[in-house]
C-alpha cells in the first residue's frame, strides 16, 4: 500500500525534541497527532477494502490512540502553556489507558451477555469480540481469559 502511512508521521512526531511549550508554538504538537490519526484511518480504509478486517481494526485502534493524543495535547494547551513534553506524553498515555479500560469494560459486558448463552470457546469468543472491540485477536483473547478467571 503506497501513499500516506501513519508510521511515517509517528517517526516525525518522535523526532520532535522540545522541553517546554515556551520553546515551540503548541500547534505543531497538536497538528501532527491529528495527521497521524488521519493517516491510520486511511490505512484502515485501504485494509478493509482489501478484505483484511483484522488489520483494518488495528489501524482504527492506532487512529484512536493518536486522536486521543491530540485531544490531550489540546486540553493541556488550555490548562497551562508551561507544561513539559513529558507531562504531555504522560497525560496522553493516561487518556489512552482510559480508552482501553472502556473498551475492556465493553468487552466484559458482551461476554457477560453472550459467552454462556452461545457456549463459546475462548477462541470463538475472542473472534466474536472482533465485531465489538477494535483490538487485536491476542488482546481480545486475553480479555476472555481474564473475564473467565474473574467469574
Amino acid at each position: 500500500m503506497k501513499g500516506i502511512k501513519g508510521e511515517v508521521f509517528e517517526k516525525e512526531f518522535s523526532n520532535l525534541q522540545v522541553t517546554a511549550y515556551a520553546d515551540l508554538a503548541l500547534w505543531p504538537l497538536i497538528d501532527l497527532p491529528i495527521t497521524i490519526a488521519c493517516a491510520h484511518a486511511l490505512s484502515a480504509i485501504h485494509a478493509d477494502a482489501a478484505g483484511c478486517v483484522n488489520i483494518a481494526w488495528t489501524y482504527v485502534q492506532d487512529a484512536s490512540y493518536w486522536h486521543g493524543a491530540s485531544f490531550a495535547l489540546a486540553k493541556i494547551a488550555d490548562d497551562s502553556p508551561t507544561k513539559s513534553i513529558t507531562e504531555v506524553a504522560r497525560n496522553a498515555a493516561l487518556k489512552k489507558n482510559e480508552e482501553n479500560r472502556e473498551i475492556k469494560k465493553e468487552a466484559f459486558k458482551w461476554l457477560d451477555d453472550h459467552f454462556g448463552l452461545e457456549n463459546l470457546t475462548i477462541d470463538d469468543a475472542a473472534e466474536s469480540l472482533g465485531k465489538i472491540v477494535p483490538m487485536k485477536f491476542s488482546t481480545r483473547r486475553s480479555y476472555v481469559i481474564e473475564w473467565k478467571s474473574s467469574r
